[in-house]
């Protein structure tokens, strides 16, 4: 499983998880931080800049199910969810 994000990619990641926490007390950073790149690194690259935009309200449905479906022994999400700030191609 790969775990080795840019700095860039880092950097949004900290934002992204930084507003979740802030937003809801429940949220460990390093946790959620974690969760994030490993579904962005692991079969679901996530728009990481378009997220970092939005308000936590935005994103929410994305981290709940990547925090909810994520398998942390494959990196890959499952029970068929897909975020809404995947990339596309």
């Amino acid at each position: 499983m790969n775990l080795k994000t840019t700095t860039p990619e880092h950097l949004l990641i900290h934002e992204i998880a930084s507003k979740a926490v802030k937003a809801d007390k429940l949220y460990n950073l390093q946790e959620l931080m974690i969760d994030i790149a490993t579904t962005h690194l692991n079969g679901e690259p996530l728009d990481l800049e378009k997220m970092a935009k939005m308000e936590y309200i935005d994103t929410q449905h994305d981290i709940i199910g990547i925090q909810s479906n994520l398998n942390r022994d494959t990196g890959e999400l499952q029970n068929c969810f897909l975020p809404r700030y995947r990339k596309t191609n």
